[in-house]
């Protein structure tokens, strides 16, 4: 189809192309095409004393009258250039320039030969192909689109990769009578931050932290294995970042996060310097007793926290790296110890305060012993369960909280599978909170629900219930269910050292 044009040099013959008035020996173009027309195709313009056009002009292109293919006075016809794009045409003469208010567009077959395969975030991947200077638009893997270029040539596109791209496949767009939309037959790969060293690899708290690898100047964030995230550094280079340590976070993998928000989680894990004790000597002991912990860095300690007491222990008889000489203090009960570092952070120290009397005297068969064994589970219903708190202890580093809700609720193991050959007695120790006193608790074995044993709880102590099969209705082996209910009532109970004697 031919483009239908009516534009002559002079205005006063910028009218109808019915005008049927003597133009006087003007250029007159009258119209050209066809549309859609091909690199390398002919193209044609009709219009009145077109001998005296010199050259015609398009963008990108020029064609001088020496090229032309033919020219009358009535028409000329070209060759199109492989290096025309979409715009007007100029035909120019000597009398001026006439240039056509419909824009001349092709149909182009963009090609494209080779992509970068791996490129940094900022910097430049360089396309080659055909008729790159025909594409409009690039669009990065999740919709990322790039629409002004480095360079662009016929064989040739520079496109800088946005900071947030991430690895895929790019969507080519071109325009043209019959735009392209297609995608790269190869992924661009966006590199990302990688570490090969962590050094120191054991360290304290505050301290700094080097990282070294590669693009670790595309890190924006470091997230530490218990969530901590940092996103100031002491310095960054693409091989080398240093960090400091914040003195809340645990041992384990560090996370970095691209630009792109990839996360990329470290080979290497972190291990924190902390303090630890291996010994609480004398045990068992009274409150007000002169004691000794021993371990390994201890000088890190800055307080000690005794069960059951709200004031935390901060001046030591003696301290050094192995070795803290304490006092408890009054009011302390069988439990765990914390320690709270000089950076702050509160752990479990790894010692029982045991006050006399109590019986430590292992069981023969364990079900809990500072975590659940034999596959038992938390089966429990009604209020919250802590299978590992070290709030009251019992026996070991940690104890079951339940809190009961008001309801017949219960503190239930179940999945077990444990056989009861040879043992008379199931035993199990609770400790009663606040407003315990008197409260009574059914223990059922194996749901045998209408025969259970009933226990007393003792307030503010650890008390040891050991009741025979018969107590509790006779659970025929193995044991698969274990239940403490509340008889109605709310509060808190602790749970240690259950199993068979």
């Amino acid at each position: 189809m031919l483009f239908r044009l009516c534009l002559v040099v002079s205005a006063a013959l910028l009218g109808s192309c019915d005008d049927e008035k003597e133009n006087n020996g003007q250029v007159t173009l009258l119209s050209f095409g066809p549309a859609g027309v091909q690199h390398g195709e002919e193209i044609v313009f009709i219009g009145e004393n077109l001998n005296k056009v010199t050259s015609i002009e398009m963008t990108s292109a020029s064609v001088p009258q020496s090229s032309f293919l033919e020219q009358t006075d009535e028409l000329i016809r070209i060759t199109v250039p492989l290096t025309a794009e979409a715009g007007p045409v100029v035909l120019k003469t000597p009398a001026g320039d006439i240039t056509t208010k419909t824009v001349l567009s092709f149909e182009v077959p963009v090609l494209i030969e080779s992509v970068t395969a791996e490129a940094r975030p900022g910097s430049n991947i360089t396309i080659a192909g055909e008729f790159l200077n025909w594409v409009e638009s690039i669009t990065f893997a999740e919709g990322i689109e790039v629409t002004e270029f480095v360079s662009k040539s016929m064989n040739e596109l520079v496109v800088e990769v946005p900071w947030e791209a991430k690895t895929g496949y790019l969507v080519v767009v071109s325009g043209g009578t019959e735009p392209l939309v297609f995608e790269t037959e190869e992924e661009l790969v966006v590199s990302l931050p990688a570490v090969s060293a962590l050094e120191p690899a054991s360290i304290k708290h505050t301290e700094n932290l080097t990282l070294t690898g590669t693009n670790l100047d595309l890190v924006e964030m470091i997230r530490f294995a218990d969530g901590t995230e940092v996103s100031t550094f002491v310095s960054q280079a693409q091989d080398q970042l240093v960090v400091t340590v914040p003195n809340t976070v645990e041992a384990g993998p560090l996370t970095l996060v691209a630009p792109s928000q990839v996360e990329v989680e470290t080979s290497q894990s972190l291990t924190i310097i902390l303090p630890i004790a291996t010994n609480l000597s004398p045990v068992p002991a009274e409150p007000g007793t002169e004691m000794t912990i021993t371990g390994t860095d201890l000088d890190l300690v800055a307080e000690i926290h005794f069960p059951n007491v709200a004031t935390a222990v901060t001046s030591f008889i003696s301290q050094s790296a192995t070795q803290i000489v304490v006092t408890s203090p009054e009011g302390t009960s069988n439990g765990a110890l914390k320690f709270k570092t000089i950076h702050g952070y509160l752990k479990d120290a790894g010692v029982t305060f045991v006050l006399p009397g109590e019986d430590l005297t292992p069981l023969s068969f364990v079900i809990y012993d500072d975590q659940l064994k034999e596959n038992w589970q938390n089966w429990s219903w009604g209020g919250s369960v802590d299978v590992a708190t070290n709030e009251q202890v019992r026996f070991g580093t940690k104890a079951i909280k339940k809190t009961f809700d008001g309801s017949w609720d219960g503190l239930q193991l179940g999945n077990g599978s444990s056989t009861t050959d040879g043992y008379t007695k199931f035993s199990v120790s609770v400790f009663g909170g606040p407003g315990t006193e008197g409260k009574k608790i059914n223990i059922v074995l194996n749901e045998i629900w209408g025969s259970p044993a009933v226990i007393t709880i003792k307030e503010g102590e650890w008390t040891e219930f050991d009741v025979t099969w018969a107590e509790a209705g006779g659970p025929a082996s193995p044991l698969h269910r274990i239940a403490l209910q509340a008889h109605g009532w709310s509060g808190v109970i602790y749970v240690d050292k259950i199993g068979f004697k």
